[in-house]
């Protein structure tokens, strides 16, 4: 959380700590507010995009079904977040019913998923059957329930659930989600993205049902590019968040300070 004066004493504390060596920021957002700030020196900061995730889902998205060889030929779209705001604004819940509706006019082969807590009362839904509620559910769904879903939509907003709240990109969930095949189409105001390009590995897309919808209906139509988009998203995710790629720098910094921390002791 940014410009926040609590946090910012906290900041403060530690980093005016003796003990303090160095700190891993996984946005470059973060890098940058730290230094514009003068929290720490830049040479104590180290930028690792992204975040830790297990490796064992990696091999589900290698296996993955496409949509024209599962039984069910339904565009699958899901939207996986926790409510912390009213109307989930800050994820852009509101954005995705909205999408929903406007697809539903046109498209009934289009389905929407929604994982986490939302359910059908936060925003009416009657009448529209092709919005699909799970609640919250344990990580072992996941695997399955990525395995024939499509696309995830993540059309987050920042600082709308407190000043200076963000969230990373692309989000935990996403990349969850990229990992097991499913294609990332993902808002970034903030203009966080380092690595993934538009329309290659990602789509990135703007809070807005028109902006959204457009992109849906063309990958609708065109779904070998759909295949195409997740199977390089999936390779992008791999290369940047694989064990060697986060866990490998994370030790070796690590192992670095307590060497340091070793020398000024003797």
């Amino acid at each position: 959380m940014m410009n926040n004066k609590e946090v910012e004493n906290q900041l403060r504390n530690i980093f005016s700590s003796p003990f303090f060596r160095k700190v891993i920021v996984t946005q470059k957002i973060t890098l940058d507010y730290l230094v514009e700030n003068n929290f720490c020196s830049p040479a104590a900061i180290e930028l690792i995009y992204g975040v830790v995730m297990p490796n064992d889902n990696f091999s589900l998205g290698k296996t993955k079904k496409h949509r024209a060889n599962r039984e069910n030929k339904n565009l699958n779209i899901c939207f996986v977040a926790n409510k912390y705001m009213p109307l989930g604004i800050d994820k852009g819940y509101d954005t995705f019913i909205a999408l929903a509706k406007k697809i539903s006019l046109n498209y009934s082969d289009i389905h929407f998923h929604v994982v986490g807590t939302f359910d059908e009362n936060d925003i009416d839904v009657t009448g529209y059957n092709n919005i699909t509620f799970y609640g919250p559910r344990e990580t072992s769904f996941f695997a399955q329930f990525y395995s024939e879903m499509d696309i995830i939509v993540s059309p987050n907003v920042p600082f709308k659930l407190a000043d200076g709240a963000f969230d990373g990109f692309p989000t935990g969930g996403c990349i969850e989600a990229g990992i097991m095949g499913v294609a990332l189409f993902c808002s970034d105001s903030l203009g966080q993205n380092l690595y993934f390009e538009h329309k290659k590995d990602i789509v990135i897309i703007e809070n807005e049902v028109n902006n959204i919808y457009d992109h849906v209906e063309y990958y609708y139509h065109n779904p070998d590019q759909l295949e195409q988009l997740a199977e390089e998203g999936l390779n992008k995710i791999e290369s940047l968040y694989s064990t060697e790629a986060q866990m490998a720098p994370r030790i070796e910094i690590i192992n670095q300070a307590m060497k340091s921390s070793r020398n000024k002791v003797d």
